[in-house]
């Protein structure tokens, strides 16, 4: 959906709205602090793609299966 259709896309942050630990960490990391800035100016692509990791049943890291 397009802003001019009368959606704001500022501080969307939807795409985190996942239970999970890193969806937390991520939500409360200090973004401004890196060269990506804050969540909220992210671009669209980085929070798909973002989103779509976070809702992969794949397990990834220390406690994934080996």
């Amino acid at each position: 959906m397009r802003a001019e259709e009368g959606v704001s896309l500022v501080n969307d942050q939807t795409f985190l709205r996942v239970d999970g630990e890193l969806a937390r960490l991520i939500a409360a990391y200090d973004w401004t602090l890196t060269p990506l800035g804050p969540i909220d100016a992210w671009p669209q692509s980085l929070k798909s793609t973002i989103s779509l990791i976070l809702h992969s049943p794949v397990r990834y890291g220390a406690n994934s299966a080996s």
